[in-house]
Parts: structure tokens; C-alpha cells; sequence
């Protein structure tokens, strides 16, 4: 019994190390995934969240052919202004400086560490004109994919697309795995 019991557990070992030990060494690329869901910005604040909406809804087959093909219209798009406004090291530098000063406080509003974020960052014109484009981008895949679904799908997609009040650690927020209330 006690051998059977050795045997199932350094199985079940392997089971889990061979997917992790498969990966080691390889570094995922930024901005690599399902098309458009996260382009190569800085804390997902640039991400397409749309495809990860759309995927979590239980779409009619109508509904995910007409979403799939606006996804994939805009996707590119949205990438490459995504990539031009994509901060440089020094900027990137910048910014986690200013965000692990934001960290220590209680009660910094989103609207304070974007702000934080955009003094630290020094955006050029390009970035800044690139990062409104890909907003509008944004906005206008919105737009259209709402136009595709029904009623139920579009309160669904607007209910998991409103933002969240709070930041890390706020009432409401995942915390290590666990729901917070107040």
C-alpha cells in the first residue's frame, strides 16, 4: 500500500513539473495571445478588453461570427497604435517608480495614479495623439460589436466592461484569491 501510495504521488508530480519544466527558459512575448486581447502596454490600461468580454458571454452563433469578424477587423488597427504609443524604457522606468510610491498610500484614487502615471511618463506628441487613436479605435469596436448583440448580450458586455471603483486592494477587489466586502 505504502509503495502504490509513493508511485501515485511522484506520478502525480511529473503530471504537474512536465507542463512547467516544458516552459522553462522560454520568455512569452508581449502583446502575444488571442488577437487584440492585450496589446504591448503597460498594466493592460492599453489592452483591448473587448475579445475578453465577447468570450466570457454566452453568444448566439450569429453573434460570435459578427463579433469575431469586428475583432478581427479592428484588432490590427488597434495594435499598431497600441505600438506607437507604447512607452520607452525610460518612461517605463519612470512610471514604476511613480506607481510604487502610489502603492504605500491608502485611499489613491484611479484618477490620481493616471495622473501620476502621466507625469511620470512625459508622453511626446506622437504617444499622446497614438494613444487617443487607439481609444477611438476602442470605442468604435465597441460601438459595433453592441450593434450585433441582443439585448441580454449588450447589458452583459456593458456590465463586465463598467470600471470598478478602487484600485489593488480596494472593497469589492480580488485580494490573494478572496472576494473582499465591506
Amino acid at each position: 500500500m505504502r509503495t502504490v501510495r509513493i508511485t501515485l504521488t511522484l506520478a502525480l508530480a511529473v503530471l504537474i513539473a512536465t507542463p512547467l519544466l516544458a516552459g522553462e527558459g522560454k520568455k512569452r512575448e508581449r502583446g502575444k495571445g488571442a488577437p487584440g486581447a492585450r496589446a504591448p502596454g503597460m498594466f493592460g490600461a492599453m489592452g483591448n478588453s473587448v475579445p475578453r468580454i465577447l468570450a466570457r458571454l454566452n453568444l448566439s452563433d450569429d453573434e460570435k461570427a459578427a463579433t469575431e469578424a469586428i475583432v478581427k477587423e479592428f484588432s490590427p488597427k488597434i495594435a499598431a497604435a497600441q505600438k506607437e504609443a507604447a512607452p520607452t524604457e525610460d518612461q517605463r522606468a519612470a512610471i514604476k517608480e511613480a506607481m510604487t510610491e502610489l502603492r504605500g498610500k491608502e485611499g489613491v484614487t484611479r484618477e490620481q495614479m493616471t495622473e501620476a502615471i502621466n507625469k511620470a511618463a512625459k508622453w511626446t506628441e506622437k504617444q499622446t495623439a497614438a494613444r487617443k487613436k487607439a481609444a477611438a479605435l476602442v470605442e468604435e469596436e465597441t460601438k459595433a460589436v453592441l450593434a450585433k448583440l441582443t439585448d441580454a448580450n449588450k447589458e452583459a458586455f456593458k456590465k463586465a466592461s463598467e470600471r470598478r471603483p478602487g484600485g489593488p486592494g480596494a472593497p469589492g477587489t480580488r485580494t490573494r484569491g478572496k472576494r473582499t466586502t465591506t
